[in-house]
């Protein structure tokens, strides 16, 4: 008795207790009840976790009479334990049945490989910065620390797991792609996805880590933490920009069918963008007025002589500041400098546009406008010509 005894003190309480939904009617209120029933308030099971069931295709429930099992060591030999993982996680929920696909687990496989290509590719890079781009990819990467923190703490498992292994992967694709490069932010970049991802694929975590240099197992390493400080809205509007005016000008040759000689990007005029982020803020402490932001917008002397240009400008922009996400509010509420971010991003733009590229402001007294086309630009919506 004296061993049991030391055992229960050892074990008791249970932090939790894991089934599946068949569980529900039958184990689970028996395990409580008999808890209850002898066992003091203290060493009663702090917590019950029902999950789904994983099936095979159509829903049939997987066993040994119906088929669809596949043996342990065998699937491991296939697909990789971390690749199961990582399906389990990211097509289901905790509260979902799992339909269980050899195509699709092999994809995740597949993904798992070109994440290892991917930090490999990254310690092999040239050291270079790009201070607004190197800015972006800090921000972005805490924006990811935060929502997997926040998924991990509701059990959306689902979430946690495509922020780890698609959303991140993706921005670090898209650093590459504009030229990123800088050694130092890469480095620490790669250290915290692979702590992000440590409770999903372990095995791949803990291979990942020994090739970064490390010398502890990366599974005794404390989980990362959101840090507010790497945030930088106006880096990141800043690329959201970029990805827009690239977008707009593929559009434009997509249905003119041109092969451009030389782009010309017009930014915002300054008066705009103050109307605009007025406009905003009074949408939302719902007291925008469509004559009385022009009334007080022309009350200033500066801005008489463009009556008729505000006038237009304020009517259009009426209906889209109202039905603005809070996202999207955000944004347009962010001072940033249109045309200098445009200009650091300059080479990437003439790459991947394939001619030269002239970044202009709407404010600009030498500007190159032949088709007029500044007068459309908006703020985060440049204006553009294509020779």
């Amino acid at each position: 008795w004296k061993t049991i005894r030391e055992d229960f003190e050892y074990w008791y309480p249970v932090d939790i207790n894991l089934g599946g939904k068949e569980h529900k009617t039958v184990h689970f209120p028996v395990y409580i009840m008999n808890h209850v029933a002898i066992m003091p308030v203290q060493k009663r099971p702090q917590g019950i976790f029902v999950h789904w069931w994983v099936t095979q295709k159509g829903k049939e429930k997987i066993s040994k009479s119906k088929g669809g099992a596949e043996p342990i060591v065998e699937a491991a030999v296939t697909y990789g334990v971390d690749a199961m993982r990582l399906y389990y996680l990211h097509i289901g929920s905790p509260f979902v049945d799992i339909e269980w696909d050899p195509e699709t687990v092999l994809k995740y496989k597949n993904r798992i490989l070109n994440i290892w290509r991917l930090i490999q590719q990254i310690t092999s890079l040239e050291d270079a910065t790009q201070e607004n781009l190197d800015n972006w990819l800090k921000s972005t990467l805490q924006r990811h620390v935060q929502k997997t923190l926040d998924a991990f703490g509701t059990w959306d498992l689902r979430v946690a797991s495509n922020e780890i292994f698609f959303e991140i992967q993706k921005d670090l694709q898209w650093y590459l792609k504009r030229g990123g490069a800088d050694k130092k932010l890469l480095t620490e970049y790669a250290r915290i996805w692979i702590l992000l991802m440590t409770p999903i694929t372990p095995h791949l975590a803990e291979e990942l880590w020994e090739t970064q240099g490390y010398p502890s197992f990366v599974s005794n390493e404390v989980y990362p933490e959101f840090k507010l400080k790497d945030i930088s809205e106006k880096d990141e509007i800043g690329e959201y920009l970029l990805t827009r005016v690239v977008e707009d000008v593929n559009e434009i040759l997509k249905v003119t069918k041109m092969t451009p000689k030389k782009i010309c990007i017009y930014t915002s005029p300054a008066w705009k963008q103050n109307i605009y982020r007025k406009a905003l803020q009074q949408s939302a402490e719902k007291t925008f007025n469509v004559g009385q932001l022009i009334k007080e917008t022309l009350s200033d002397p500066m801005m008489k002589p463009l009556g008729q240009q505000v006038s237009q400008f304020v009517a259009k922009i009426a209906p889209e500041v109202k039905m603005l996400s809070d996202l999207d509010r955000s944004r347009f509420l962010i001072v940033l400098d249109e045309k200098a971010h445009l200009i650091d991003a300059k080479p990437y733009l003439s790459q991947v546009l394939h001619c030269p590229v002239e970044i202009y402001s709407a404010d600009d007294t030498d500007l190159y406008d032949p088709a007029k086309k500044t007068k459309f630009a908006y703020p985060l919506r440049p204006a553009i010509y294509i020779e």
